[in-house]
């Protein structure tokens, strides 16, 4: 027998003209509309209880799942697809800044690259959208430029402020950085800060917000 989560009987309704149009319905009998961003997530998850409550619908449908370790600031969406994974970026987009660093962790494969092409997409930038492994970095122009940075190759803070990485920083338009962990301290205290892990389920992956603006 399927359970539902218990939430509150008052509907929840969060507004967005995100690409997000509905969330599940069937919960409390109530159909619940939420913007894919921090702060509506968070209200959603202090309603949620412990469990899992589907995103989206159509082409893509991701997963809100509570963080279990009781830490503030932290929850996850499981994404099913690429295609998803890039969804969750534009709906997350267009609550942030258009100054905003992006933090990006995660082993190989496992969405980060994804993620920035949506938010490539949400920003109406046309060009593919490639990790600039070799480049070190891509610029592009969209509603706002967009500075995808991929710190693979970089092996030290020292090699990061070779290339002008605070230089990159103090650019108006939002920074992406792929492979975030080798700038070390250099990432701003400021900055949103997600990770990037591959499930068992190979097809799946868990996008945590670790913390945000």
């Amino acid at each position: 027998m399927n359970h539902k989560p218990s939430i509150r009987r008052r509907p929840l309704v969060l507004r967005s003209k995100a690409l997000l149009r509905r969330v599940a319905s069937g919960y409390d009998e109530q159909a619940i509309r939420v913007a894919a961003s921090p702060r509506h997530l968070h209200r959603l998850l202090a309603q949620a209880s412990d469990a899992a409550l589907p995103l989206g619908s159509g082409r893509w449908q991701a997963t809100i799942c509570p963080e279990t370790s009781g830490r503030r600031g932290n929850h996850s969406l499981i994404s099913h697809s690429p295609e998803e994974t890039r969804g969750i970026a534009g709906s997350l987009i267009e609550k942030f800044s258009r100054d905003a660093v992006i933090a990006l962790y995660g082993e190989l494969g496992s969405g980060k690259t994804c993620f920035v092409q949506g938010i490539a997409i949400a920003l109406g930038i046309r060009q593919a959208v490639t990790s600039p492994t070799f480049k070190i970095v891509n610029e592009y122009i969209g509603i706002c430029p967009l500075y995808h940075i991929d710190l693979y190759r970089i092996h030290s803070p020292d090699e990061v402020l070779a290339f002008g990485f605070e230089e990159y920083l103090e650019m108006e338009g939002i920074k992406a950085i792929e492979w975030a962990e080798r700038a070390g301290d250099l990432i701003p205290t400021s900055a949103i800060r997600l990770s990037f892990e591959i499930m068992p389920n190979p097809e799946q992956r868990r996008i945590r917000i670790i913390s945000e603006q």
